[in-house]
């Protein structure tokens, strides 16, 4: 059945080697194929199942209701749950979201035991934004919208206090990075990031902390420069929630952001 062909895929990912991330997301891929299969032949539902020790890279769960399934060991990462429903569900402190796609009104996120710590990101499809949100507290206020019973007062909110002006600059240099890896300065669309008032300030952290190297190309002819990260997106912006953070670079620039930018919301 369903659930000895989970259970075969999540244990052919708990080795780990080089490649156990990409046999994941392939073990992943197949899963969420299952379940949609699945669901199509059972009324739109799958029941009472297990996942384990796979990860969802993109990719989708349309018209999917999982109703008293466990999640354990599972990365949601940049998956489209706008027509998903998560009912009577746990999930494990291992299980982390990354950047989910979820549409108020059809996204259901009943998923015991999930804490905001564990989504780093949320994207809205239904509000018209062109990138995620890493703010704690708009992620708590967009999970609770979508039915996922997190505490009141999340976990969160304690972490580094970075203007709101900083923080919108980082999440626009987020967007520009997940569409190419160097950018360019000298890129006219980007121009709004470089010529803001608190770039200087954000690209001296991201160098000495080396998460960014400048570096320089020849281009039609001439010397360009270049900024290349050396980090995930969602890594970066993941230091917004404190204790999530293993990367002391990543906790170390996020120190500094706050103490030179000031304490404002």
């Amino acid at each position: 059945g369903l659930q000895e062909r989970l259970d075969r895929l999540a244990a052919a990912g708990i080795a780990e080697w080089r490649r156990t991330t990409q046999v994941r997301e392939n073990a992943g891929l197949i899963v969420m194929a299952l379940c949609r299969v699945y669901a199509r032949h059972h009324q739109g539902k799958v029941d009472g199942c297990a996942i384990r020790s796979v990860v969802f890279p993109g990719s989708h769960l349309k018209d999917v209701a999982l109703t008293r399934c466990s999640l354990t060991g599972v990365t949601v990462r940049r998956t489209d749950l706008g027509a998903t429903r998560f009912e009577d569900c746990k999930a494990d402190e291992h299980t982390l979201f990354i950047e989910p796609r979820v549409r108020l009104g059809s996204t259901r996120l009943e998923l015991r035991g999930l804490t905001v710590a564990q989504v780093t990101g949320i994207y809205r499809q239904d509000d018209g934004s062109s990138g995620a949100n890493y703010d704690p507290s708009d992620v708590a206020k967009v999970l609770k919208e979508c039915g996922a019973p997190i505490p009141s007062d999340p976990q969160g909110r304690s972490g580094p206090k970075v203007s709101s002006e900083y923080r919108e600059l980082l999440r626009r240099l987020m967007r520009a990075y997940h569409h190419a890896n160097p950018l360019c300065i000298g890129d006219q669309n980007l121009k709004g990031i470089f010529d803001d008032p608190g770039w200087e300030t954000l690209e001296g952290l991201l160098i000495r902390h080396n998460l960014v190297s400048r570096e320089t190309r020849p281009t039609k002819g001439q010397r360009t420069q270049f900024l290349r990260r050396k980090f995930l997106p969602e890594r970066l912006m993941s230091g917004l929630n404190e204790g999530t953070v293993a990367d002391e670079r990543i906790r170390g620039f996020w120190r500094d952001l706050e103490s030179k930018t000031g304490h404002a919301p």
